[in-house]
């Protein structure tokens, strides 16, 4: 589905885009890219192979631990090296650093309630594969909604500690919601009501986070900022799916009693209620991060 789109974009980012000149004095630091791609890499591998091998097994914790080192190299290396691939001065800012943690966190969340809730929709309550893709529009109508009557009004007035927060909340209650989930689950008195919840929380967040991340950032680094918005996300989504899987395949097995459509939606509901913990946990932390407007 993302093909076409990328081919349109292309063709008019070809006629519309300006011809900037490169830098051709900055050379593409190859090594940092290994390195944090390897570490990112080894600790999505190791979380999601936890589900079958177990925390103890040997390679989740080599793994892990190989995961652990690159990215310290990757860290060491960008304090050191001519032209970083990430400056760290980037994330020195409060606020910015706020927004990276805010869209990770989010993503973490989100990603996994993503995948759980289109297991439940499809192999538990029977809807078609279009049929669960209609079902979470309301979750695109409440972001929708929100971003566009509120935050843009909001953030100006409130700077964005309160904006940041609440839309993590309203995520960690929606995720919460999910908890509920069972084999008997109304798509219109619990799955429909929750998405709503979490579009607000995404409406107000997301918008707010990308005016601030990009914010007072210099002209030399704003590609930086503006890509590790996305960088941001992906390990965030990435990290979320592989690790709340885990946690979802070992509450499964942990109710070996329960039919197993009924084990599986423990799984969900189990991993849901870790969700919420973490992106609640997310907001105390931005909440401590970003200070005035």
């Amino acid at each position: 589905m993302n093909l076409p789109i990328a081919v349109a974009a292309a063709i008019a980012g070809w006629f519309v885009l300006p011809n900037v000149p490169g830098h051709r004095s900055t050379r593409l630091d190859w090594i940092s890219g290994a390195l944090g791609s390897a570490g990112i890499a080894g600790l999505v591998y190791g979380l999601s192979e936890a589900a079958t091998r177990g925390w103890g097994s040997a390679v989740v914790l080599g793994t892990l631990a190989a995961a652990v080192a690159l990215l310290a190299g990757f860290v060491f290396r960008q304090a050191r090296v001519r032209n970083p691939l990430l400056p760290l001065h980037v994330l020195a800012d409060r606020a910015r650093s706020s927004g990276f943690l805010t869209i990770a966190v989010a993503a973490f969340g989100m990603f996994g309630m993503f995948l759980f809730l289109t297991y439940q929709l499809q192999a538990i309550m029977g809807f078609g594969a279009l049929g669960a893709g209609l079902a979470f529009l309301p979750f695109l109508l409440g972001n929708v909604t929100v971003s566009t009557l509120l935050t843009r009004r909001l953030i100006p007035r409130t700077g964005p500690r309160p904006l940041l927060v609440t839309g993590l909340l309203l995520m960690a209650a929606g995720l919460a919601g999910l908890t509920q989930l069972s084999v008997d689950t109304s798509y219109w008195s619990l799955v429909l009501p929750v998405e709503l919840v979490l579009g607000a929380g995404a409406g107000l967040a997301m918008p707010t986070v990308m005016n601030i991340a990009t914010a007072r950032v210099e002209p030399k680094d704003s590609g930086v900022a503006s890509a590790f918005i996305t960088t941001s996300q992906q390990v965030g989504a990435s990290i979320g799916t592989a690790s709340l899987n885990t946690i979802a395949a070992s509450a499964t097995a942990s109710v070996a009693g329960l039919a197993l459509p009924a084990a599986t939606v423990h799984g969900y509901a189990v991993a849901n209620g870790w969700a919420a913990a973490i992106v609640a946990a997310g907001a105390i932390a931005v909440g401590v991060l970003v200070r005035g407007k």
